[in-house]
């Protein structure tokens, strides 16, 4: 075949190839993918919920482009693979199966060893899996991304929602993890190294064990992050790998996002990338072109939420070191290697300060930088941040993780620079099997125990819940998540602590039929808070049901609606009484003035009048006040039976209702006037930005008290609390009021966060001044406690209201 043919027949391979690898393609790729995540997680955001553009027409061009691009690059590859493998791949191989093996009980009893933090990233994959908005950081923060979410929504569509399929996924980067490490540990020293530094690293040593499996933070997936950008970094300065710094860089931005405690991890690396180009500023534009694209979904939250996660990460006090802090992290990351809190960790981290210090001084001596050094380098750095940061006045053993990448290295590392082969394994086994392991396998088989027996006894109450025909339950903030994900959301158990995700609240504020509530009785506030409500419902002789499982007691099945402002504020022995003292008679309304015996010493009491045809209104009990007054319409009737009663925290006190005898309390007839009177689901003033407002109840009624000219329409003055343009609602949710007349239907209104100033017009008022009622429904409301009133279901604030 001539030359110029063999040309002709390669030449469209060769241009698609390039086509391919081309700038131009990149920056279009770039763009696609850029389009992709701003499509797919645009309803964290307000401003941009309302575009509307469909998901595929980026995603489509870019799988196809990707695809083309895998198949190229397997087709140049391919025919240059070794089909022969190392002996130490399958001594790595081995160690994987020991490492799977060792976690393989909690994979079996996979509910016992969890909490409701692992429960909320696993509810979020189940939500991204049902087409629920998907979120970018972890519920109810503006921190740590959502990466290992998605993986959790792509299983759940697989194989369905399962804590142990959960689990296997976080345990699959811990595996990640290890070979990163054997990788690196075989260029960096030899395959004999590699295996016992991730012999080491498999062991349940410290917690190790709970990291491999977590299913909140993400740790096995910021470890195997964090190490493959120190595998990329050392490629590209020992070996001259310049071709890896694309994905380098791209790695770095994407761990950024999905976890910020790997911030030490790109540290390093910028410095080996440093050491590599030295003041070339070229090269760094590309590099941190890439790591923006990496880091695509933190910038994005970081411009809509006006740097919501930098206020976070560079708050508080820096660099404060003192004995105290010192002692404990010395004691702490002894407990990372021997599960064992003590002040002998000082001994146990000799042979880490060596590790440290010997392969410095043959840099020094060699005056190099030796590739020995890239675990000590990330100490340092990991140290430095540290203590750098806030963090570090927090104690607590989870800002220190990053440090198993390096720690358990440099416990050994004196080990291949024993040229004894005798002396090497007698140094191991006192290492393994006299300074680490005993504590270890103690914690190990304690834990094994514990999964199995807590198990047992939430797998017990999880089918209690599903039994009990109740669909909602309260609790706090570590069993609430939890069971909800045991239920598989059949069942919400709504926090009243620490409230993650937001719609649980709305959901079970609009749902709530029957007050149902779960307490583990092994924390002694939560213990205590049980007897105040068992205390409550026996004094009240409240008709509910008790069950006790193991740690856990159920108080389910009560009728009125019990707040958690009432677990908090126990019942005093005696309760206030009321003794109508005189009424205080106006043509448009009626003030009753009563005289309080016992008055309260807590908020959360409140007075109430019922009267005929026009619902009820209240006034508060204040603390220590003698005397209280309520005021209600003019009484259609001389012989209308008004009743008033006590209630506290919304649950009306029995033996506190009397009639109003109108007609037998001393009057006095006085010219005020009122144009507007608050009646049922209004409550008595308090205090909104210094001036006085009300809450509304989602049904709210004003009466509207005409004269002789009747007004065109009432405008008013609401304030929404509801902040729905918050990331934190995970939805395009709006407030929303429904206005009527006299029962008759006027206009719905869209309630904005904040100020809202609404003109509803009064067609067809009644001459009649006592019939004109304006009725508020509201969509949604949350339980709020204000001061002086206590605990509320407020839809909104009623600053003001006037009549034109």
């Amino acid at each position: 075949m001539p030359k110029n043919q063999k040309t002709a027949s390669r030449s469209p391979k060769r241009s698609l190839d390039s086509l391919l690898r081309s700038r131009p393609l990149f920056l279009i790729q770039v763009f696609l993918y850029f389009s992709v995540l701003f499509l797919w997680f645009k309803d964290n955001f307000y401003q941009l919920r309302d575009l509307s553009f469909p998901l595929f027409v980026p995603l489509i061009p870019l799988c196809l482009i990707l695809a083309a691009q895998i198949f190229l690059f397997l087709r140049r590859r391919l025919p240059y693979l070794s089909i022969a493998i190392p002996k130490s791949s399958w001594t790595l191989v081995l160690i994987l199966i020991l490492a799977f093996s060792i976690r393989v009980p909690f994979l079996i009893h996979d509910t016992g060893w969890i909490d409701s933090d692992d429960a909320v990233m696993a509810l979020m994959g189940k939500h991204i899996a049902d087409g629920k908005v998907p979120p970018i950081s972890f519920y109810g923060q503006h921190r740590l991304g959502s990466l290992l979410a998605h993986g959790f929504a792509l299983l759940s569509l697989l194989f369905g929602f399962s804590i142990s399929i959960l689990r296997a996924c976080a345990l699959f980067f811990f595996l990640g993890f290890l070979v990163v490490q054997f990788l690196l540990l075989k260029r960096i020293f030899s395959a004999e190294f590699a295996s016992l530094g991730c012999l080491f690293l498999s062991l349940p040593l410290g917690d190790l064990m709970k990291i491999s499996l977590d299913l909140a933070a993400g740790f096995s997936l910021m470890l195997f992050l964090g190490s493959l950008i120190i595998y990329l970094a050392y490629m590209v300065y020992y070996n001259q790998r310049d071709d890896l710094i694309p994905f380098l860089a791209f790695t770095m931005g994407l761990a950024f996002w999905s976890h910020q405690m790997t911030i030490p991890f790109s540290a390093v690396a910028a410095l080996f990338i440093f050491l590599r180009h030295k003041f070339r500023i070229k090269e760094y534009i590309s590099i941190v072109a890439l790591f923006i694209v990496g880091a695509f979904l933190f910038f994005l939250y970081e411009i809509m939420t006006g740097f919501a996660t930098s206020n976070i990460l560079f708050s508080g006090e820096k660099f404060a070191m003192n004995p105290t802090k010192f002692s404990w992290t010395v004691k702490t990351t002894g407990y990372m290697m021997s599960s064992l809190y003590s002040i002998s960790n000082v001994l146990w981290l000799i042979p880490v300060f060596i590790g440290v210090a010997f392969p410095i001084y043959v840099s020094l001596k060699r005056r190099k930088l030796l590739a020995d050094n890239v675990y000590a380098l990330f100490l340092g750095a990991f140290l430095l941040i540290y203590f750098s940061s806030a963090y570090s006045n927090a104690f607590r053993i989870r800002y220190l993780y990053p440090l198993y990448f390096s720690i358990p290295i440099l416990y050994l590392y004196l080990f291949p620079y024993i040229k004894k082969t005798a002396l090497r394994y007698i140094g191991l086994i006192i290492l393994f099997f006299i300074v680490l392991l005993p504590n270890n396998i103690n914690a190990y088989v304690s834990q094994s125990k514990n999964a199995v027996e807590k198990t047992a006894q939430l797998e017990e109450v999880v089918a209690f819940l599903d039994k009990s025909g109740q669909k909602f339950w309260l609790s706090e903030y570590w069993n609430a998540y939890l069971m909800t994900a045991l239920a598989k959301e059949d069942v919400l158990v709504v926090s009243y602590t620490n409230k993650k995700y937001r719609p649980y609240q709305l959901f079970y504020s609009l749902n709530r039929e029957k007050t149902n509530y779960l307490f583990r009785l092994d924390k002694k506030e939560f213990a205590w808070q049980a007897g105040v409500l068992r205390k409550l419902l026996d004094r009240f002789d409240i008709k509910h049901k008790r069950k006790r499982l193991n740690e856990y007691l159920l108080i389910y099945d009560i009728e009125p609606w019990i707040p958690p402002f009432a677990l908090s504020n126990p019942l005093p022995e005696k309760f206030p009484a009321l003794t109508p003292h005189f009424i205080e008679k106006a043509k448009s309304h009626w003030t009753v003035h009563f005289r309080v015996q016992n008055p309260p010493r807590r908020r959360g009491f409140h007075v109430y009048i019922t009267i005929p045809n026009h619902g009820s209104v209240c006034a508060n009990l204040n603390r220590e006040e003698r005397k209280v007054q309520v005021e209600i319409p003019v009484p259609e009737k001389k012989d209308a039976a008004l009743i008033f009663y006590i209630d506290f925290a919304g649950i009306p006190i029995p033996q506190s209702y009397a009639q109003l005898d109108h007609d037998q309390i001393p009057s006095t007839i006085t010219d005020k006037r009122k144009n507007i009177l608050y009646l049922s689901g209004i409550s008595p003033p308090v205090e909104l930005r210094g001036e006085p407002s009300r809450l509304c109840s989602p049904l709210a009624t004003l009466l509207i008290l005409n004269d002789s000219n009747l007004p065109r329409d009432i405008t008013l003055h609401l304030y929404s609390q509801f902040n729905f343009r918050s990331p934190f609602w995970y939805g395009n949710y709006k407030q929303f009021l429904w206005a009527y007349l006299n029962d008759d239907f006027v206009g719905t209104y869209n309630l904005q966060e904040g100020d809202n100033t609404i003109s509803i017009p009064l067609v067809n008022l009644s001459s009649d001044k006592k019939k004109n009622t304006l009725t508020l429904r509201f969509k949604y409301f949350l339980p709020m406690k204000m001061r002086p009133v206590g605990p509320w279901d407020a839809s909104a604030f009623l600053v003001g209201a006037t009549l034109r």
